[in-house]
Parts: C-alpha cells; sequence; structure tokens
C-alpha cells in the first residue's frame, strides 16, 4: 500500500500545523489526513494504531494519565511539574498541541438584520414613501395602516431574534453539561466533552453520538451511523486499527476497511473504545460546523416565491406611490 505523501498536513484547517516543540510525534495537520477522506495508508504511514498509541504518549489499554494535582502543586521541577504519575504528558500539553474540545456558538442575527428579513429594504422605502405622503398631505387612514406594518415588523423580528438567542443559549447549556466515559490511568471514569483531549481512550456504547475523531482500539460488532458528517447511508461497520493493518497487509486490495471513528456520528450497534486523534474545531463535525458559518442559508421555496413577487410589485408599487404624490401635490396647490 502506497504511502506517499500520506503523512503530509492537511492545510485545509488553515493553522500552523507543525508538530515541532509540541512534545508529540504528529501535528494537527497530519492527523487530520486520516479523516480527508479516510486513509488506511496515513494509518499505515503513522504506524498503525501502535504508532499513534506511541506518538501521542498514549496507551490504548488503560489510556492517558490523570496528573497528581497535588504532585504538580508541590513540585519544584519544571520537568516533574510537565508529568503525570505514569509518565504520560500532562492535559494541558495536550490542549496546548492539539486544542480544546469546544465548538464556537452560532451568533445570533442583529435585531437589524431579522427586521430586513422579514421586510427588505425595497418595502420598507416604499412604506417610508407612503408615510411621509400621508403626514404632509393627512391622509390619517394610510398613517394607521403604515403604523401597524412598522408594529408587525418590529414585533415578529423582535420574537424571532428572542426565540434563536433562547435556542442557543439552551444548546450551550446542553453542551456544556454532557459527559462521555474515558478511560483514564486503567479506570473508567466520566467526564465532561470540554475535557476531552487528543490520546484519551473513550468507550463507545449503542446510542452515543461521538465527540471526537478517533481510531478505533477494539470493538465486538460496531455500527455506526454516520449519515449526519458523510454521505454514508445505513449502518457502517468498523473494525479494530490492528485488525485493518493486518488485512491489508496481507491482502492490499482490500479497501473498504474502516476503523475510523467520526465526530458527529452515532453507535447503532456494539460496544468498543477508540483513541481521540482531533478535537473541537480540528475534528470533522469541527470543520463542518465552522463551514456553515460562513454558508448562506437556503432559502426555501415560500422565501424564494416572495422574493419574485417583491421584484415584480417594487416597479408597480413605485408608480403608484408616484402616482399618489404628484396627485396629492395638485390637490394640495389648488
Amino acid at each position: 500500500m502506497g504511502t506517499h505523501g500520506a503523512r503530509r498536513p492537511d492545510n485545509s484547517t488553515g493553522t500552523d500545523l507543525e508538530a515541532q516543540g509540541t512534545g508529540f510525534a504528529f501535528s494537527i495537520g497530519e492527523l487530520s489526513r486520516l479523516f480527508n477522506p479516510n486513509s488506511l495508508a496515513a494509518l499505515d504511514a503513522f504506524g498503525g494504531l501502535r504508532g499513534i498509541e506511541k506518538g501521542l504518549k498514549t496507551d490504548v489499554d488503560r489510556g492517558i494519565g490523570n496528573p497528581d494535582k497535588t504532585l504538580l502543586a508541590n513540585s519544584t521541577s519544571s520537568a516533574q511539574s510537565n508529568k503525570s504519575i505514569n509518565g504520560t504528558e500532562t492535559i494541558d500539553r495536550r490542549v496546548c498541541a492539539y486544542g480544546k474540545n469546544v465548538l464556537p456558538l452560532p451568533k445570533t442575527k442583529s435585531f437589524r438584520l431579522l427586521m430586513r428579513t422579514f421586510c427588505p429594504v425595497k418595502v420598507l422605502t416604499i412604506i417610508s414613501l407612503i408615510l411621509a405622503v400621508s403626514v404632509t398631505f393627512c391622509h390619517f387612514e394610510l398613517i394607521v395602516l403604515c403604523t401597524i406594518i412598522d408594529i408587525t415588523v418590529v414585533t415578529v423580528a423582535l420574537h424571532s431574534w428572542k426565540r434563536e438567542y433562547v435556542s442557543i443559549k439552551a444548546k450551550s447549556g446542553r453542551l456544556r453539561w454532557r459527559e462521555t466515559k474515558v478511560i483514564r490511568s486503567g479506570k473508567t471514569c466520566l467526564i465532561n466533552l470540554r475535557d476531552i483531549v487528543v490520546g484519551d481512550v473513550l468507550c463507545l456504547d449503542p446510542g452515543d453520538f461521538v465527540p471526537v475523531d478517533g481510531v478505533l482500539i477494539s470493538g465486538f460488532g460496531v455500527k455506526m451511523d454516520e449519515s449526519q458528517v458523510t454521505r454514508r447511508t445505513g449502518a457502517v461497520e468498523k473494525i479494530p486499527g490492528d485488525d485493518a493493518m493486518r488485512l491489508i497487509h496481507a491482502s492490499p486490495k482490500l479497501n473498504d476497511l474502516d476503523p475510523f471513528i467520526f465526530s458527529g456520528s452515532q453507535v447503532l450497534e456494539g460496544v468498543g473504545t477508540f483513541v481521540c486523534t482531533s478535537v473541537g474545531v480540528y475534528s470533522i463535525l469541527g470543520r463542518k460546523t465552522m463551514l456553515s458559518f460562513d454558508e448562506p442559508v437556503p432559502r426555501t421555496s415560500v422565501q424564494k416565491m416572495l422574493d419574485d413577487m417583491e421584484r415584480s410589485v417594487f416597479p408597480l408599487m413605485s408608480l403608484i406611490t408616484s402616482w399618489i404624490l404628484v396627485s396629492n401635490a395638485r390637490t394640495y396647490r389648488n
């Protein structure tokens, strides 16, 4: 199996992806090669699952070590303070090297933007012009009508802004308190999603949503739903990384082996463990989330129909408004 260029960093993350000075063998960009797209060649270039284990200074059976806070507080040696009980790198160093497992929340739309959404600039222009004409020539019926329209637009925009703000806050609260099972220092424990770091060994159970990217260590009948993050539909069967490497070396023509665990996917069947290789904005879910912030929201068929109506009606409304203005001006002169 060709591995030429398999470890070349993936520059799509848009950051400096060098591994020098981090204390680990792999950079963020190199690890991203595993998933963009799934690459058994990249996994082979890393030395398989055992190579990732060594390069990330973790243990596929016991996980990373939890730093001893008492030891860190009493230690006078900087070398000792950067090590945990079993010699693996501390959590802080992993966060510095690979980032924190936090995804930015979408910003709420401004009140001005929501008003423009429900009442486009062209419509606002016409309403303002009609209102000006009505005030000038004392057409109280038109004044009342325009006032009602303005109040409706402001009320709807305010309600939408409040609903969007509450929704984002609720989502932030749910993510803040979600927990997942990891193995650290040989013990299974629950930690907050934000505390997951690269090198952690996570447990997979039916129904779990995967928060980070990784490579399957061990598992029994693990099947995933990846429809939210990839175009693959149905149950996707996973195979442990060691088994995948052994089979691919025995028969290089095998190309459908899949030991990769995608963030944003869901466990349908089976149980297992996997080692985390990407977190936060560098994971597959993180990249999709960041891209969604930049992409314009697709317009529905109703919105498109309203846009077409606006383009059709605007010239007519402008003509009618101009006619009213001219007629009232003549009447006012007489």
